[in-house]
């Protein structure tokens, strides 16, 4: 129990209230969303990134497990996306495409 109300206090409840406010402050102030959305992208997410990645204090052996599953997960998921152009009859062209795009899943927003 204690766990739940630490990820419920230090991570859902700030990020319920980042939005809240934004969706606040947006009928006021009419904010551009396209530019705020850049901004996140290109500026905030890769300073969080480089400040958590580089304060953290995980053992490797937490860490390795965590690269071996992505380069596993690579390693089959594009052969894969490969393997669906040539089963659907595809150009050959679209191998790469479509092997980069089943490898990586972008699932943030789009800008």
């Amino acid at each position: 129990m204690d766990l739940f109300v630490d990820i419920l206090t230090r991570v859902t409840l700030p990020i319920i209230t980042l939005v809240a406010l934004g969706w606040a402050l947006q009928g006021r102030l009419k904010l551009d969303v396209a530019t705020l959305n850049r901004i996140q992208v290109y500026v905030v997410m890769p300073a969080f990134l480089i400040h958590f990645l580089s304060s953290g204090k995980q053992p490797l052996s937490v860490i390795w497990p965590v690269v071996y599953f992505g380069l596993v997960q690579f390693l089959i998921l594009i052969p894969l996306g490969w393997l669906l152009v040539i089963l659907f009859r595809q150009r050959a062209s679209l191998g790469p495409i479509m092997g980069l795009g089943t490898a990586s899943s972008r699932s943030g927003p789009s800008t």
